[in-house]
């Protein structure tokens, strides 16, 4: 490690000014307001007292023991003041929190202030741990806002959507921001010619960001659930934070049965010979429409489901992650293309026109039909009807239907709800189960342990199905806990939500969802929605840019008073050079004043002169080596500064001659200096500021 020289009071003050700020924004939302004041104000306490203590030359080990005294009394001091019978003043609990946060955190930021800012100024290396803080802090501000969490940090977000503004954008440039400060702080104790250079690379650096920063749009780390689907089966687990992958708005009332809202993706009807996958023609999933429309609607060719089994939900769909297909409810029988409100935020955004069930699976209307229409061709019904040429299908298929009154022994539902009931009461879900390296994952599942996730289910059951002579396909999308969103028109659809369930086709119906809901599991309850960030997205989706947050639903554009800066600028630049004007005249025309400190007056107003020329004392000059740097210029100034030295020491406090000896110094300079540079220094408004 490597000393450095001692930096300058407004450094130590700027430095001081970003611990303040790293606490501010640290524990903005950790603690309440007044415990959050007292932080800010002791890491400037701490800050400043540890660069005073380092230049005082305290040993480092005592700093260091002071401040580590320090942060562990916040820890455990706080701890025992709020956990302990101490009470001398009677406060109630809410006054002892409030105490104790300020007691706790006050301490923790004097602590570590000190301690940081005194090796800081003592050894380079510390910088680093300077640089940490800063961008510490702004990560945890950045922390709020992960998972495309947009709503978050509050306090930002809010005022960003209402004035117009990208949260996302903001936070981007807040972090740039920061990232710069840090650099600079590392790089501030270097040579000057490194500093420059160091900059101007950040200098392009930025502007380079900045030129890409309009086409940049954080998108969620999500694995293509589709392309993975037939080997994990999983999109985010449950105990990962989710991100939000769409955004759907109803435009009718509709409540789906077992609450489940089931937006469809692919279907996977075609047995390859090992599991069942997409058709590679799509010959017979005419009813899945596969591509995003252009400029044109894309509608289903024929009718597969029959209106009276079906109720005609609209939508419009805002998908935040690309996907190779288009989401839609359920059946999607016309996919239309729309605006997209908010680039930044969707990645596309089309209309819907869904035909989603109404009738519950138990419903009466179903028995008695059969699954495949007589008008299917021989090829239709091979597609839907073959599976695996394993005996142990149906065998299993046999012994589930024997469990069937025998009234009911041949009919579609009936045999379709035992298979569904007997995988739900033996099998048990879990994701630690893959069944990733066997021929056949479903057999795997089925004839094994019955340990699975939704893939194995939803692909056991459709074969099972196909073996009793129920036509049946995957579906792959995402169910939507329909209990968990909020009460408005907005379905914030996230990424663990990835599911594939298993459909049936009943003639006269046409194709409802048939899903397996086991009865054991060892997952944890799905996380909750946020209802805020669902609202807000829904709002953006509606094309009001400030997401609900304005009174009105068009946000007010931010705007940069540039007019009244500027005008302000201008007020405070006159304010500060008549200021500055009013110093220097003053100072020059003290001398003629009358008393005892006269010849002192007169002889700053020479130096005044020489510094508005550019011929002031420089730092850690001596007076009698600036006299003889000037005497070229004013050789009776080496005169005058020995007779100030003379009046300095003396006792009587008088000085013959010394007055004159100031004139004749003007008269000199007059001389020996051209008209111009006389001409600038008398317009110098702060030369007076650097004499010394």
């Amino acid at each position: 490690m490597s000393s450095v020289r001692f930096e300058s009071r407004a450094v130590g003050w700027l430095k001081s000014g970003l611990f303040a700020v790293a606490t501010l924004v640290t524990l903005w939302s950790q603690t309440n307001f007044t415990a959050t004041l007292f932080a800010v104000a002791f890491a400037i306490l701490g800050s400043q007292l540890g660069r005073s203590m380092s230049k005082r030359h305290l040993k480092t080990s005592v700093a260091l023991a002071l401040g580590m005294s320090t942060l562990t009394l916040s820890w455990f001091g706080a701890d025992w003041f709020r956990e302990s019978a101490f009470n001398p003043l009677g406060l109630k609990a809410e006054k002892l929190l409030v105490l104790s946060d300020i007691m706790g955190f006050s301490l923790a930021a004097f602590g570590l202030s000190f301690s940081v800012r005194f090796m800081s100024t003592r050894r380079r290396i510390w910088s680093i741990v300077e640089t940490f803080i800063v961008i510490a802090s702004v990560v945890l501000l950045f922390s709020r806002h992960q998972h495309l969490a947009y709503h978050r940090p509050r306090f930002l977000a809010d005022w960003a959507l209402v004035n117009g503004l990208d949260p996302q954008v903001l936070l981007q440039g807040v972090g740039v921001i920061a990232a710069l400060v840090a650099i600079v702080m590392m790089l501030w104790k270097q040579s000057r010619q490194k500093l420059v250079i160091s900059m101007g690379l950040l200098l392009v650096l930025g502007l380079v960001a900045y030129q890409q920063q309009s086409t940049m749009k954080l998108e969620p780390p999500i694995e293509d659930f589709l392309k993975e689907q037939t080997v994990s089966g999983q999109g985010q687990s449950n105990q990962d934070k989710p991100y939000p992958v769409a955004v759907a708005l109803l435009h009718s009332d509709y409540e789906p049965e077992a609450d489940l809202l089931y937006f469809r993706q692919q279907v996977q009807g075609h047995f390859n010979g090992k599991r069942l996958v997409s058709s590679p023609s799509g010959e017979f999933a005419a009813d899945v429409i596969t591509q995003f429309p252009g400029t044109d609607p894309i509608r289903v060719i024929g009718e597969t489901q029959k209106p009276s089994f079906h109720k005609r939900v609209p939508t419009s769909m805002f998908l935040m992650v690309d996907h190779p297909q288009p989401l839609g409810l359920t059946a999607s029988i016309e996919i239309s293309p729309r605006p997209n409100p908010s680039p930044a935020k969707f990645v596309a955004a089309y209309d819907v026109v869904s035909l989603a069930p109404t009738a519950k699976l138990h419903d009466m209307r179903y028995l008695g039909r059969r699954s495949v229409p007589a008008e299917w061709s021989q090829q239709q019904k091979d597609h839907y009807l073959t599976g695996p040429d394993d005996p142990r299908y149906d065998s299993l298929a046999n012994e589930i239907v024997r469990e069937v009154d025998p009234r009911y022994s041949n009919d579609t539902l009936v045999k379709a709800l035992a298979v569904k009931r007997y995988l739900e009461k033996n099998g048990f879900y879990t994701r630690e189960e893959r069944h990733d390296n066997q021929p056949d994952p479903a057999a795997s599942f089925l004839f094994g342990n019955l340990r699975g996730y939704c893939v194995h289910f939803a692909h056991a059951a459709a074969l099972l199905f196909r073996t009793v002579g129920v036509a049946s396909r995957v579906a792959v999308g995402y169910a939507v806990d329909n209990r968990m969103r909020g009460n408005g028109s907005a379905i914030l659809i996230m990424g663990d939500r990835a599911h594939a369930w298993p459909e049936i086709h009943i003639e006269g119906v046409g194709w409802i969802p048939f899903d397996i809901y086991p009865e054991q599991s060892d997952q944890p309850p799905p996380q909750l929605v946020s209802q805020d960030l669902e609202s807000l997205l829904g709002e953006l989706a509606r094309n009001d840019k400030s997401g609900g947050r304005a009174l009105e639903a068009k946000a007010t554009p931010f705007r940069i008073p540039w007019t009244e800066i500027r005008y302000g600028l201008f007020l405070i630049l006159l304010g500060l050079f008549t200021v500055s004007y009013l110093i220097k005249i003053t100072r020059r025309i003290r001398p003629s004043m009358t008393g005892r400190l006269r010849q002192r007056w007169a002889f700053a107003a020479v130096l005044d002169q020489l510094s508005d020329l550019g011929l002031g004392r420089g730092y850690g000059e001596t007076r009698e080596s600036h006299a003889t740097r000037v005497k070229a210029f004013a050789p009776s100034f080496e005169t005058l500064t020995q007779q100030h030295l003379s009046l300095s020491l003396s006792e009587s406090g008088t000085s013959q001659g010394m007055m004159e000896q100031c004139k004749k110094v003007g008269t000199e300079l007059k001389m020996n200096l051209p008209r111009w540079r006389r001409a600038l220094g008398t317009m110098n408004p702060i030369g007076w500021y650097f004499t010394r």
